[in-house]
């Protein structure tokens, strides 16, 4: 069988699983899609080819901006590694190309190129290792642990403060958030931050490397379900926070979502579990989100259809 015809077997299966739990209108949205997502695989698989340098270094310089090719590692007929040194600040990362198998459902659609890099890694040891005097200095002055993680996006950096205080924490996150937002002319942390956390590892709070921002857990956690509320509806206000218990919302323990590993979200265990309340206004109603998730849609309970669908 044909590629396209095994693509048009697997749709075929997949709109006819579907079509008893979608509306007919749901239906052609769906068959719009994964037509469309058809015709990107069979164009893939049919072109599948490594990157040259060239497409290589413009890869790069979209992601990294201006770059120098170093060399070039051609590794098998499936992968080829190349090297690129960052004009800015002269270290070395690599940029790999490579073909891999496309799957879908059980049936092979060919090959996929992919590519990916070490950028990350590469930049935050630079950093760490170029300014090693001014983190010396943080970790002695303030007893402090740091522990890079490698990553650029979120926690940059943990610092385990022991038995100091938030402020102190603040204080100490703040002045290893300034080292990385000197180093950082491209936007690379853009969102990254860096976590304090006690000697128990229990999570304190967070400083934004871009802004210089600190916030506590608690006021980290307001501004995500505020965030979350304007994502339901762009005109919600933040009215208030009530403390509640499982309970009031009618739901039962066996709706809360469980986690088998740490989390700060809350997971009340009990009718009578303490919970927190957020109440939003938008269009003259009044609903909440609450500070627990909810088993049925993994994501956390409200009572925004109720109010806007009744």
């Amino acid at each position: 069988m044909t590629i396209q015809g095994r693509l048009m077997s697997v749709l075929f299966c997949t709109v006819k699983k579907l079509w008893g739990d979608y509306m007919k209108k749901k239906i052609i949205s769906l068959l719009l899609a994964l037509f469309a997502a058809a015709s990107l695989l069979i164009l893939c698989s049919c072109s599948a080819k490594l990157k040259t340098s060239e497409q290589a270094k413009n890869y790069a310089r979209m992601k990294y901006g201006d770059c120098e090719l170093m060399s070039t590692e051609n590794v098998s007929d499936t992968k080829v590694i190349y090297t690129m040194k960052d004009s800015q600040y002269g270290f070395s990362y690599k940029v790999t190309s490579s073909i891999s198998d496309m799957n879908i459902d059980g049936s092979s659609f060919g090959k996929i190129e992919s590519s990916y890099d070490d950028y990350d890694s590469v930049f935050i040891s630079y950093i760490l290792t170029d300014a090693e005097d001014k983190f010396d200095f943080i970790k002695n002055n303030y007893d402090a642990e740091l522990v890079n993680t490698g990553y650029i996006t979120d926690s940059v950096m943990i610092v385990t403060i022991g038995d100091k205080s938030i402020s102190d924490a603040s204080e100490i996150a703040r002045r290893v958030a300034s080292v990385f937002r000197h180093y950082d002319k491209k936007g690379v942390f853009s969102i990254g931050y860096i976590r304090a956390e006690d000697k128990n590892g229990r999570d304190l709070g967070r400083c934004s490397i871009k802004s210089g921002k600190w916030q506590t857990t608690d006021q980290e956690k307001d501004e995500m379900i505020i965030n979350l509320a304007k994502n339901k509806k762009g005109s919600s206000q933040f009215i208030r926070k009530e403390n509640a218990v499982l309970s009031d919302t009618g739901l039962t323990p066996d709706d809360v979502m469980k986690f088998y590993y740490d989390t700060d979200v809350n997971c009340p265990a009990s009718a009578n579990d303490p919970i927190v309340l957020y109440y939003f206004s938008a269009d003259g109603k009044e609903y909440y989100i609450a500070d627990f998730m909810y088993a049925a849609t993994g994501s956390y309970y409200t009572n925004f259809d109720h109010v806007f669908n009744k």
